[in-house]
């Protein structure tokens, strides 16, 4: 008997569809819409990513909300959710945290000449912009994921990088991945239980050589509880 699948959900800042004044569907842009649509169009997903404009809004809270069938003119038909944020919070996120400063970081662009100014209004629009999103698509996941068995997560990029947390308080039970793109290439971070984790590193490089020809690199480490400060080291 074919093992049941788990329930996958897509977490995205932009979501595979967007709409127009007059109600019209357009593709999603960026890179990370044309790579999810293949593993989307392979099975049933849920894809949940926040509003960009007003129209998508509206759209949004004419299904109260709540994910909706939709096609894309791209080809494939997906369960979208589209979560509205605050317009001066998702500004502050996108517009002054996440693109101005995280990308950077993020493609290795600063160097010691030029390093990121953290200021007050960097300190505030994470804070009152960056984490205010993030929660808002994190109780989006958490509502979506029901009573399901033991879900499967999927958070991509930089935008969302204190997202994951947040929904793990909500479900200790859920196995997550996150896909962040570093330029020229990138990486995924999987949660694995860890009896199963040389099984699946293995499983994973096979499937990788199978796909692409190409030999990939995995570690496996230990989950801790973030970054924390060192005492110093005694003289």
């Amino acid at each position: 008997m074919r093992r049941e699948q788990r329930r996958l959900v897509l977490v995205s800042n932009r979501g595979p569809v967007t709409f127009e004044a007059d109600g019209s569907v357009a593709r999603g842009g960026g890179g990370l819409v044309t790579a999810l649509s293949g593993l989307a169009s392979y099975r049933e997903v849920i894809w949940i990513a926040s509003a960009m404009n007003e129209h998508d809004a509206e759209v949004s809270r004419g299904h109260s909300g709540q994910a909706f069938p939709v096609h894309s003119p791209g080809g494939g038909e997906y369960q979208v959710r589209l979560v509205v944020s605050d317009p001066d919070a998702y500004d502050r996120f996108y517009n002054i945290f996440a693109n101005p400063m995280l990308w950077f970081i993020q493609h290795y662009l600063w160097d010691l000449s030029n390093a990121p100014d953290i200021r007050r209004e960097e300190i505030e629009a994470f804070e009152f912009g960056y984490n205010v999103v993030n929660e808002d698509l994190a109780r989006a996941v958490v509502d979506e994921l029901g009573g399901s068995h033991e879900p499967v997560v999927m958070v991509h990029d930089y935008h969302l990088y204190t997202l994951p947390e947040l929904v793990r308080r909500a479900r200790p039970d859920v196995f997550g991945a996150r896909l962040t793109g570093g330029g020229f290439g990138g990486c995924t971070v999987n949660l694995v239980a860890r009896e199963h984790s040389e099984t699946f590193a293995s499983a994973l490089k096979l499937a990788y050589l199978q796909r692409y020809n190409i030999t990939a690199e995995t570690y496996l480490c230990d989950a801790v509880d973030g970054a924390y400060t060192r005492s110093p080291l005694s003289t």
